[in-house]
């Protein structure tokens, strides 16, 4: 028999792990805050060192994380080992209530990057069991994206964290909460914004690292910056359907998004092909690539803030 809590993993587009599980909770309990995950609240910066160490990333706001957030209070969880953690994990499953394990993604989804290639400690939500499979499910993300995944009970085992005060934590939902709303005029700023931040990098030497040691994080990043550009056309569709913008502006953006959109995605499969072949991507090229999508994304904002007030 699965048995499985009553939420719902936010798989629309990928942020980054933290943010998609806190966007999982508060979308499970109030639709109104999918717009939220599609409002352009992010930043473009060269973050790092710039003398040695230096790396192109999408930041979102802070206010983002801090709605998010708000949704839930952090517990520890006591007194659970090895012997009763499985047992605990269903007990909270049977309860709909949020329990978050840490795990090293090493030996854990089949389906990730990750597994029997490199670790990393993760903090996921376990959703569900199947006690027939000896499975359990998680929130987590893998080369599918962000979403539900199924974990053995073999590989949970290898994998689970237990050393620190951070590696078994409840989420408990807090009542105070309203629905999200947002205007025109807040997403006009944060494209001002955006387009403010890409003037400032555009002549920055995005990647500048031990370039064999980094091709998997690069991977990730890019894949944030392809899901944006998803993001960023659902964002124009709702913006339409709310009657804040015009049929034609619409249809112009969502073109131009996802021109953005293929340029990134084709340069994410570089990046994972050289390092599923363990080579070294051409950091010359994907500077120029990276630049040239950067620029489309200029042009397309400031379109939409040019053209916004007509509808």
């Amino acid at each position: 028999m699965i048995k499985k809590i009553n939420y719902t993993p936010y798989t629309d587009y990928w942020l980054e792990c933290n943010l998609n599980m806190a966007a999982s909770i508060a979308t499970s309990l109030d639709d109104s805050y999918k717009k939220l995950m599609l409002l352009n609240g992010y930043n473009y910066i060269n973050f790092g060192n710039s003398i040695w160490w230096q790396t192109l990333e999408i930041r979102y706001f802070k206010s983002l994380y801090e709605i998010l957030l708000s949704f839930s209070e952090v517990r520890r969880i006591e007194g659970v080992d090895s012997n009763n953690l499985i047992p605990t994990i269903k007990k909270y499953i049977d309860d709909n209530r949020l329990i978050v394990v840490a795990v090293d993604s090493f030996s854990l989804i089949e389906e990730s990057l990750h597994y029997n290639n490199t670790h990393q400690i993760h903090s996921w939500i376990f959703s569900g069991y199947d006690d027939e499979k000896d499975e359990l499910y998680c929130f987590a993300d893998s080369d599918r994206g962000y979403g539900e995944n199924k974990v053995s009970i073999e590989n949970f085992k290898r994998s689970v964290v237990l050393q620190t005060y951070t590696d078994l934590l409840e989420l408990v939902i807090s009542d105070k909460r309203q629905p999200f709303v947002f205007n025109l005029e807040t997403v006009c700023a944060n494209a001002r914004s955006i387009c403010a931040d890409i003037a400032k990098i555009s002549y920055c030497n995005f990647w500048k690292c031990d370039k064999s040691d980094y091709t998997e994080d690069r991977c990730y990043d890019l894949t944030k910056f392809v899901d944006r550009q998803k993001a960023n056309i659902m964002l124009m569709d709702m913006l339409y359907e709310q009657g804040e913008i015009g049929k034609h502006l619409c249809e112009d953006v969502k073109v131009m998004c996802e021109d953005t959109q293929r340029g990134w995605n084709l340069l994410r499969m570089k990046f994972l092909k050289s390092w599923m072949n363990r080579k070294v991507p051409n950091y010359e090229d994907a500077q120029r690539s990276a630049w040239r999508c950067m620029r489309k994304e200029y042009d397309y904002w400031r379109y939409f803030i040019k053209n916004s007030s007509e509808i």
